[in-house]
Order: C-alpha cells, then structure tokens, then sequence
C-alpha cells in the first residue's frame, strides 16, 4: 500500500473546513450541532472530497512527487479558489439609470448545493429543538407562569442587556398572547397556551442556550 496516498487528508481538510465557513455564515455558534447530523456530515465530506480526490489522481498519475504535504494542501485551496473564482458574462440593466456587471462563476453552483444541504440540516434543527422543548415544558403548560418564572430567574444573571433583551421578549409574548387567547376555551385555550409556551422556549433558546432556556422555564 502506497501510504502517500494519506496526504489527500490535508486535501480533504481543506475543502471541508472551506464548507464549514459556509455553515458558520448561517448557523453562527449553533454550527458544531452541523456536525451532528447526517446533512451536515456529509456535506463537510462532499466538499473535502473533491480535492482529495484531485490530488489522489495528480499523485497516481505522477504530477505530484515531492513536497506533496505542500501540494495537497496547495491542492485544496487552489480548488476552493477555483470554486470562488468568476467570469464577466454581460453588463445587466436594473433601472433606466443603473448598469450593473454580471458574473457568473462555480461559486453559484456551490451556493445552490450548499442550499440543498442547509435545508436538510435545518429539517434536522428543527427536530432536536421540538423534541428539547417538549422535554424541558410542563405536560400542562401554564404561559403565564412560565413568563413569571424566566423573568424572575432571569435577575440571577449578571449581563444587564442580556436581562432585559429577555424581558422584553417576555413582555412582547404576553401582550400577543393576552390578545389572541381572548374569547378562547377548552382545546382552543390549551393549544394557544401551548404555542406561545413553546415560542417562549425558542426565543430563550436563541438570547440564550438550551442549558440556560431550560434552566429559566424547567420547574
């Protein structure tokens, strides 16, 4: 086994950190979560991929023969800068006083493939935060006093902006909740309760953490 095939791993590193920036452009902090997933995971894999498989063949085929811990790396990044790269195409006019250039490059396909993934990763998102959220509230939700009880737990924290960015969130929920319940009974009551309890939940979960969400609601 020609073990200098292991060095399309710097390859492959490259190309896969070069997507994790685009996951951290959306996801922010929350994009180790990326990692947990299986769109996420593969993602990272199909973008490392590519140049590792480049340099595999330019080593196969005899281009690379030295300093290849340097060519594999070169490897990856001259094909994310061949994905980042752009053509003029033609002048587009937007108004009557307005021309703009068009270009056009690979960097457009990766952004609809990327797209394609986010949506999955999303999809999965959405699911981790349903079911924390179902976990962390009361089988019996109670808005209000759930408001009462992350207002008053907030004070333990010691960021003053932080204090009252989430209650002011809180108050903007209790007015839009006070609204829409009026007139309401049985099911319909249970439900508007429960809805307005679950955004409570992701808006701390977005201010804040899940720890922190669940440490401000959790009885």
């Amino acid at each position: 086994m020609d073990w200098n095939y292991s060095f399309a791993v710097l390859s492959f590193l490259v190309g896969s950190l070069a997507g994790f920036q685009g996951i951290y452009e959306v996801y922010g902090p929350y994009s180790p979560r990326a990692l947990r997933v299986p769109p996420g995971v593969l993602y990272l894999f199909s973008r490392g991929f590519f140049p590792a498989t480049i340099f595999s063949a330019f080593y196969h085929y005899g281009i690379f023969e030295q300093l290849l811990w340097l060519k594999a790396m070169a490897c990856g990044t001259g094909w994310e800068l061949f994905l980042r790269s752009k053509l003029y195409v033609k002048k587009v006019r937007r108004d009557e006083e307005n021309v703009e250039d068009l270009f056009r490059g690979p960097l457009d396909l990766v952004r609809w493939y990327q797209g394609v993934f986010l949506k999955r990763i999303d999809g999965c998102f959405a699911k981790e935060k349903i079911q924390f959220v179902k976990n962390t509230l009361p089988q019996v939700a109670d808005f209000q006093k759930l408001c009462t009880r992350a207002a008053n737990r907030i004070d333990a924290w010691n960021d003053s902006k932080l204090r009252a960015d989430v209650k002011a969130v809180i108050e903007k929920l209790l007015i839009k909740f006070e609204a829409e319940r009026k007139g309401l009974a049985g099911q319909a009551l249970v439900e508007c309760e429960e809805k307005y309890s679950y955004t409570l939940c992701y808006s701390l979960m977005i201010l804040l953490s899940r720890d922190d969400a669940k440490t401000l609601v959790s009885g």
